[in-house]
């Protein structure tokens, strides 16, 4: 057998193409590149400080700035002493996998018995390096007193500063507080705060955190020694899945604070709707995962007023968020039932729509709802005309439209 061919070798580190001479040469005749193989698993680390105490924390840390160390099983900053080092920087030294532009979510518990107003507390997310936090995003997390504290993500602007009493309890102890970063590379987007609760956080869209795959925590507080615990390096997804749930993903794709609804393929009656605009953003402290916009409907000025108020909520939920054959199938457009121009939709005003599969797409995100009906006879609706109870079947009778929904 002379014949040759190709094959190709699988391995935990690379993935190759060879050639081979034949049955009785099994060993390759030529050498093709090989390349590293897509990460297959999220990357995830957790360190409790759950060992002796010791001024060196082991392989995985980077005192980069000030005296670190364990002291009954927390990590602080001075090691036996009682004052801080100013700007006191830890870095992590494992990284987040480089399969594709990726991101990271961090999260570090602060002992909150031991701080005092205007104390600051960072954690740096993105760094090129593990000894280089200046290259990467520095989240600060400032003490108010009185149990408040403020997060802010530089470059946010006011949506990426939030003042909030941090969740009681936190993890590692009773008297702990909790520091989470959500940073996304591929959409350059950041979250970040001191409660569990997602829809709280601190909020920065067109923030680039950077591409790097390091992450790390420091102070600048002089007066006391700085208590910490269980940290946590999650990476944000692989090709193949989310690895960390931080927002309401579209196919992995998370859209951003600020959506734009837009109607669309207005007809009948529902003609004086198309092109209507109306902001959705997301709805701080509402308990659930969702934006909020009001729309203006025009109406009939005999009426007194020019529009008619429409309220809209768009609401996310995780599951499935997998179903590429129909993409934002997890998100559902709810509107107000006051307004009475949802009654003669199917399900009327308390049916939550979900996306059209054929007309949406995640990325770039746009979500088709509809077609949605406004009927001639409708007198709980005033939109575009004053009814009449007789359609004048001239083509101006009752009629539908969509609604698109993207970023803004």
């Amino acid at each position: 057998m002379t014949s040759t061919g190709i094959y190709v070798k699988l391995g935990p580190t690379y993935t190759g193409i060879q050639t081979w001479g034949s049955s009785s040469n099994p060993g390759h005749t030529g050498i093709a590149a090989a390349v590293a193989c897509c990460p297959c698993d999220c990357v995830s680390e957790y360190d409790d400080f759950y060992r002796p105490d010791s001024t060196n924390l082991g392989p995985d840390w980077y005192e980069e700035t000030g005296d670190w160390g364990v002291e009954n099983f927390e990590l602080v900053e001075q090691y036996g002493a009682d004052a801080g080092t100013a700007n006191a920087c830890c870095m992590f030294k494992i990284p987040a996998t480089s399969g594709i532009d990726n991101g990271m979510w961090v999260a570090m518990s602060i002992d909150q018995s031991n701080v005092v107003t205007d104390d600051e507390f960072y954690l740096y997310v993105c760094c090129d390096d593990w000894d280089d936090p200046s290259s990467g995003l520095k989240v600060e997390f400032k003490y108010l007193g009185g149990g408040w504290w403020r997060t802010t993500i530089p470059g946010g602007g006011a949506n990426g500063t939030k003042d909030q009493v941090a969740d009681p309890a936190g993890i590692g102890g009773p008297d702990n507080v909790r520091m989470y970063v959500c940073a996304d590379h591929m959409t350059s987007m950041v979250r970040a705060g001191m409660v569990s609760a997602g829809y709280e956080y601190a909020w920065a869209d067109d923030v680039d955190p950077g591409s790097g795959l390091y992450a790390g925590v420091g102070h600048n507080n002089t007066e006391h020694k700085n208590i910490f615990d269980d940290w946590v390096f999650t990476e944000l997804r692989i090709p193949s899945m989310v690895c960390s749930d931080c927002w309401c993903y579209c196919l992995g794709r998370p859209p951003k604070r600020s959506l734009k609804a837009t109607i669309t393929g207005a007809t009948g009656r529902a003609s004086c709707l198309g092109g209507v605009e109306w902001d959705m953003d997301w709805e701080w402290n509402s308990g659930t995962s969702r934006w909020e916009g009001t729309a203006e409907y025009p109406r009939n000025p005999s009426y007194g007023e020019y529009y008619q108020d429409v309220d809209f909520w768009l609401y996310c939920d995780g599951d499935d968020d997998d179903d590429e054959d129909h993409p934002g199938k997890n998100f559902t457009l709810y509107w107000a039932t006051g307004a009475g121009c949802c009654n003669a939709n199917a399900g009327g005003c308390l049916a939550g729509h979900i996306p059209i599969a054929a007309s949406s797409t995640c990325d770039p995100f746009s979500l088709t709802f509809g077609p949605f009906y406004l009927a001639w006879s409708d007198f709980t609706c005033y939109a575009c005309h004053n009814p009449t109870p007789m359609d004048p079947g001239d083509g101006t009778g009752s009629g539908y439209y969509y609604i698109v929904i993207t970023e803004a």
